[in-house]
């Protein structure tokens, strides 16, 4: 990625990352990432448990915006849609959407 980014500064770059117990900031730093995608699948059943307001903020200060992966559950959706996340994937828009609604 370092490598990409060198030649195209702009591109942008991420990295999927399974465990959000560690140094985020630095292995995105590592790898050249601008993008921290954190990507627990099932092994956490309340994801929004694992990050915090805080955390993401943190980490936006330190030049990294953060994309969750991916959420189809309404009440953790509810959840995570505080953070301030850069974004959320998931396989079901209209229940996000539905979540965002909720929020207006």
């Amino acid at each position: 990625m370092r490598e990409a980014r060198s030649l195209r500064p702009s591109v942008p770059t991420a990295i999927l990352v399974g465990d959000v117990r560690g140094d985020l900031a630095d292995l995105g730093r590592r790898v050249g990432a601008r993008f921290l995608h954190l990507c627990w699948e099932s092994a956490a059943p309340e994801p929004h448990t694992l990050v915090s307001a805080d955390m993401i903020a943190d980490l936006r200060r330190q030049g990294f915006e953060v994309v969750i992966w991916h959420e189809e559950r309404a009440e953790e959706l509810r959840h995570l849609v505080r953070l301030p996340v850069w974004g959320i994937c998931t396989n079901t828009p209209d229940v996000l959407a539905s979540v965002m609604a909720e929020r207006e």
